[in-house]
């Protein structure tokens, strides 16, 4: 499973060192997944697919000390009946230099589909480390 998000934000609230955007933007998903039932006579299903979805988003970030800030991150995708995904993202990051930020935190996935007439969906969630580069 291989997933790339890509947003487009506006910030619409500033107070001291928290800020708060909104946003859109794509969500490509590319699945090649197989199940194997072990017993007397395996089964195997695979199941393979991919999709680009249109996703909104809202991010708050807020400075808690000189060189540390706080970033939530929340979206939703999808546009049809049987698809959709969505994602909760909570970093710390710290400030290298005016440009990079090295950041940790937690990600929670969700992901719902329909594939070939059968239901597919999973939720992941675990740590999450990057780096972001502001131009």
């Amino acid at each position: 499973t291989f997933t790339i998000t890509a947003y487009a934000a506006y910030e619409v609230y500033e107070a001291g060192d928290t800020t708060i955007d909104l946003g859109g933007g794509l969500r490509w998903f590319d699945t090649d997944t197989s199940i194997t039932l072990t017993g007397p006579s395996p089964v195997t299903r695979s199941l393979a697919d991919d999709w680009i979805d249109p996703v909104l988003m809202a991010r708050v970030q807020t400075r808690f000390a000189d060189r540390w800030v706080g970033t939530l991150i929340a979206d939703y995708g999808g546009i049809e009946s049987n698809r959709e995904t969505s994602q909760l993202i909570a970093t710390v990051g710290y400030e290298l230099t005016d440009r990079w930020i090295l950041r940790g935190g937690y990600r929670y996935f969700d992901v719902n589909n329909r594939i070939d007439g059968v239901d597919y969906g999973f939720k992941q969630s675990g740590p999450v480390f990057g780096a972001t580069f502001n131009f």
